[in-house]
């Protein structure tokens, strides 16, 4: 399994052959440019075959999963909001009636010359620069976007159990302790879960650790074994068998091919 984004500390712009996630949803935006290969995305429940020239926009707090079908090369680009404030008010109150833009729209414009340019020329360019780029490849895909008015949530408890799992995720969190600080039960949290993420409550809390855990090894000053002391994990072994189960490597693997990326 790649990566599972939940969250991120700062932007991510990659440029790999990885396009396999697990059911998920952060704050951030995220846009994916598919150069090559074909792909399955779910998101809010749907599910989206990606070819060729396909670009797909994921708005903040949107589940959402990828599968991989076949060789693919894949740019990703994945910001908060913040980074392009003055399309806050469309990420916020609007809903695109499908992620995926066709490459039969994406060829008409210049979207995969920028993408490739911003995934070839971002880290080196000033903070600046990075903002206009941000805001021009987002803007130009929004531009090919049709839009409904977001729906609020069906029950607002639904974000408080995520945002307390965020925020306790490094102790030893239990479906009780959700239950008892929010006042609702346990079998309602674990149908939150199985419908809204479809994964259980300690694979969700375990792939919040694994996240903070590879930020945290991708820091050159940071081990592995304090790696997984702050993110939660109550042993290395346990460490060890959640992330290699979820991200088909170990961490010492991880750690030192981090090391070795961000050499060259």
């Amino acid at each position: 399994m790649d990566y599972f984004h939940q969250y991120h500390t700062e932007t991510q712009i990659i440029h790999n052959q990885k396009i396999c996630f697990a059911p998920h949803l952060h704050d951030e935006v995220e846009i994916i440019a598919l150069f090559r290969g074909s792909a399955s995305l779910m998101a809010d429940g749907l599910t989206y075959t990606l070819s060729a020239g396909d670009f797909v926009i994921i708005f903040p707090d949107v589940v959402h999963s990828y599968t991989l079908e076949n060789d693919v090369d894949v740019g990703k680009f994945i910001f908060s909001p913040d980074a392009v404030p003055d399309l806050i008010p469309i990420l916020k109150n609007e809903c695109p009636l499908s992620p995926v833009i066709k490459h039969e729209r994406v060829s008409e414009t210049n979207l995969v010359a920028l993408a490739e340019e911003i995934l070839t020329s971002y880290k080196s360019s000033s903070a600046p620069v990075q903002k206009a780029y941000l805001l021009l490849l987002t803007g130009r895909l929004l531009e090919l976007c049709e839009f409904e008015e977001r729906k609020a949530p069906n029950d607002s408890i639904i974000s408080k159990i995520f945002d307390y799992c965020k925020q306790n995720f490094r102790s030893d969190i239990t479906l009780t302790d959700v239950a008892n600080a929010l006042y609702v039960s346990k079998s309602y949290i674990s149908h939150i879960f199985c419908c809204k993420l479809k994964i259980n409550f300690r694979s969700y809390i375990n792939l919040l650790r694994i996240n903070e855990a590879a930020m945290l090894m991708r820091r050159d000053n940071t081990t592995v074994t304090e790696a997984a002391q702050h993110s939660g994990f109550g042993s290395i072994r346990t460490f060890n068998r959640a992330f290699y189960k979820h991200m088909g490597t170990t961490p010492k693997e991880y750690k030192r091919s981090f090391s070795h990326d961000s050499q060259n």
